[in-house]
């Protein structure tokens, strides 16, 4: 029950056929350095991918693993998937202890066994602002242009990008 509640909560558009779709601003905070990245995210129940357009071109996708593909690099680079965007969204009860809710945010408990320490997000309407606090890092989301749809080809979403 408490995990029906909590998906309509965060928005009761998102169900596990649909797709999140939006524009983004990241600012990642490490150390006492702070980096600023622009572009688009597409959010789906098993999976991710990011489009950084800006301060260079990157694109990201995100399954069991993490593919990082880097303009003028031939091969990606792959990861452990320490950052479940999909699960925070869509498979909630994979990644959630426990929550807390806000007048203006949700604040997200992962399980011990994530590499995240603890998810905000901020919401009215639809989301506005996802913050994943890591270890060593903050990670802060500002989603504009929100797009929640049932039509989507995750073929097209997991497919390497084709540069220009």
């Amino acid at each position: 029950m408490i995990l029906i509640f909590f998906t309509f909560t965060i928005d009761n558009r998102l169900n596990k056929g649909s797709l999140f779709k939006a524009d983004f601003i990241e600012t990642l905070y490490s150390e006492d350095k702070r980096y600023i990245f622009k572009g688009k995210i597409w959010i789906w129940s098993d999976g991710f991918r990011i489009e950084v357009n800006d301060p260079f071109i990157q694109v990201i996708i995100g399954k069991e693993d993490l593919k990082v593909y880097t303009r003028g690099i031939d091969f990606p680079s792959v990861y452990e998937n320490k950052f479940p965007l999909n699960k925070i969204l869509f498979n909630t009860h994979e990644f959630m202890s426990s929550y807390k809710e806000g007048d203006k945010f949700i604040r997200i408990i992962p399980k011990d066994t994530m590499y995240v320490k603890d998810v905000y997000v901020w919401k009215k309407e639809t989301i506005e602002r996802i913050q994943l606090n890591l270890p060593s890092q903050k990670m802060v989301f500002v989603i504009k242009n929100v797009k929640i749809t049932n039509r989507f080809s995750k073929t097209f979403l997991t497919f390497p990008p084709l540069w220009e």
